[in-house]
């Protein structure tokens, strides 16, 4: 260690101490055989290039580097877009050019720019939705330098370490990523008959759809005349002559074009299996202080989002003010978002509110499982989210809810679906969550990894190698040239000038 704490031959230094950026602008007409690389085309976080343009398709100016230049995004910092090019092209205006020189290696310099701290330095510098850095902000971000030598056996040994570990990266985001569409299988299995064919089978007695339907809207027009009465008696009043016909039949959903089901199944609207409606709040827990605070749990779009599949999670309440401009759904309620995140959905675990941009379904549990609609829903989620207007404020209306096509089983495989789909899924999330902890134990690697690296400790120091400083001096120097030639010439153009004139 030096008097500076620092690793024998190493010295603190600043980013514009050590580096010029390259300032060439090009035209891109002028060299149309030439590679261009645009933000898009640097991977966030991994330093490496996903592909090239030809400049000839580009119509603004861009910055020419060299080959070895390292290449640093200065949109959106927080993205971490470093890349170190093996060839001479142009770039675009976001990027800021850094030439290696005497003192610094590119590999050094790209491994240093895409640590952390650096990136966290970048990201606070400016706020906004697309924050932009320059490098007379870049510039004073302190780092501790290594004699060059040193720079070029960390850079390789990076290289190789943390290659190995992207190639490990990779492998478990393709195990995620085939659990995702295992999963969306296992959901189409279980919504078109596959996975219970053989309970099917081993049950030819079981109760058809089509007699389970009837018992179903028997069920719900019976139901709506209880809720009628009730109005009535509360009331006062007596329910008027044939008023059962103001009764108003599900919506039906349109069965023209779907596929066949499975014997014993049959198509059926949302609408007929149970009692929709949307939630209800004149005003919201955070928008109405006297309506906060009360033992009433109330739900929004964002916790039905986070549940998985059933929700027991919630971070607003009303009082009994809230309550009484509100309603309270009963525990087994289906909740459906119709807003912003379009057809996420939850089963409720406690009585709750919810407010407009929610749908609840309530179903009767001895005819219809929630658990199997909660599935189906999730395996037509992108094809009801299709429903929204492509608008700033996205989202779908009741009607299209309730005429929403639902393949029914009869109950018992309802049943039975749901509890091997839950069984799978349990295996499925276990597994998600094993590679969802080695990732972030990659993650820590590859930071622990550039914290040894940036503080001396991965590779040992070599007693001949150059000392930092002497570079730093000799980088010194050579500015101090640059610039005395620069104003001399400067004084010699003047002075030109000035005789012209005379």
């Amino acid at each position: 260690m030096n008097a500076n704490g620092l690793p024998s031959g190493w010295v603190m230094t600043t980013l514009g101490d050590l580096i010029e950026p390259r300032r060439v602008k090009a035209d891109p007409q002028a060299t149309p055989t030439a590679r261009f690389v645009g933000m898009e085309h640097v991977e966030a976080h991994t330093t490496k290039l996903l592909g090239t343009t030809s400049a000839a398709t580009m119509r603004s100016s861009a910055n020419a580097f060299k080959r070895g230049d390292v290449l640093y995004g200065r949109l959106r910092p927080y993205l971490n877009k470093v890349y170190q090019p093996d060839f001479d092209g142009l770039c675009s205006g976001e990027f800021v050019v850094m030439p290696e020189n005497h003192a610094v290696s590119g590999a050094f310099l790209k491994r240093r720019l895409s640590a952390y701290d650096f990136v966290d330095f970048a990201s606070h510098l400016n706020a906004g939705d697309r924050p932009r850095v320059d490098f007379g902000q870049l510039r004073t971000f302190p780092l501790a330098l290594p004699p060059k030598n040193e720079q070029i056996r960390m850079a390789n040994l990076l290289g190789e370490l943390l290659d190995d570990l992207a190639v490990g990266v990779a492998a478990l985001e393709r195990c995620r990523e085939k659990l995702g569409l295992y999963r969306a299988s296992l959901l189409n299995a279980a919504v078109e008959g596959d996975l219970t064919a053989d309970w099917r089978d081993e049950h030819p007695h079981a109760e058809p759809t089509s007699v389970l339907l009837q018992r179903i809207l028997a069920e719900r027009r019976q139901r709506w005349e209880q809720d009628q009465l009730c109005t009535y008696a509360e009331k006062g009043k007596t329910p008027p002559k044939n008023w059962k016909a103001e009764y108003k039949e599900p919506v039906l959903a349109d069965t023209a074009i779907l596929p066949s089901l499975p014997k014993r199944w049959c198509w059926v609207s949302l609408d007929q299996l149970g009692q929709i409606d949307r939630g209800r709040s004149k005003h919201r827990p955070r928008n109405a202080d006297f309506l906060y605070g009360g033992p009433y749990p109330f739900v929004q779009t964002s916790d039905v989002r986070r549940a998985p599949r059933f929700l027991q999670e919630h971070t607003q309440t009303y009082s009994e003010a809230g309550l009484r401009q509100s309603r309270l759904w009963p525990r087994g309620t289906l909740c459906i978002t119709i807003a912003a995140n379009i057809a996420e959905t939850a089963i409720l675990t406690y009585p709750a509110c919810f407010p407009d941009s929610i749908v609840g379904v309530i179903f009767e549990p001895s005819l219809v499982s929630v658990g199997y609609v909660e599935l189906f829903m999730q395996s037509a989620k992108s094809r009801v989210s299709a429903y929204a207007p492509a608008t700033a404020q996205r989202n779908i209306n009741n009607h299209i809810l309730r005429g929403l096509a639902v393949p029914l089983p009869p109950v018992e495989e309802q049943r039975m679906i749901v509890a091997t789909v839950d069984e799978q899924l349990s295996a499925i999330d276990a597994v998600a969550v094993v590679i969802d902890a080695k990732l972030k134990d990659c993650q820590r690697f590859r930071q622990s990894t550039l914290h040894r690296a940036f503080t001396g400790e991965l590779v040992p120091q070599d007693p001949n190698d150059e000392p930092a400083a002497k570079l730093l001096e000799r980088i010194a120097a050579e500015r101090e040239t640059q610039k005395r030639k620069g104003a001399k010439r400067h004084r010699h153009t003047g002075a030109r000038a000035t005789k012209a004139v005379g």
